[in-house]
């Protein structure tokens, strides 16, 4: 059995997913590295095409790095709104 493909064994815990996923990637690595080193008469070109984009897509993934605009969002109401609010409740309570 490959090493990166431990996980499908039988093991008294669990694998964590993000430990399946970098085995998974490896093994694409070295599917890659296999199709690449065959002839090119018997390689099957659609194939390591895949694989390819497959990689590419995985690393696209990993490098991501999101906007701060992505992580905090736009607040439900402005700075200006929530003061509005705030005085005027302030207003209501004193009057």
């Amino acid at each position: 059995m490959p090493n990166s493909l431990q996980f499908n064994s039988v093991t008294p815990r669990p694998v964590p997913d993000c430990i399946r996923f970098s085995l998974i990637k490896e093994e694409l690595n070295a599917m890659l590295q296999r199709q690449e080193k065959l002839p090119i008469d018997v390689g099957d070109h659609y194939f390591i095409n895949l694989l390819e984009n497959i990689l590419e897509q995985i690393e696209e993934y990993e490098n991501y790095e999101p906007s701060d605009e992505e992580i905090l969002g736009e607040p439900p109401i402005s700075a200006h709104e929530r003061w509005t609010a705030a005085h005027a409740k302030h207003i209501k309570l004193h009057s």
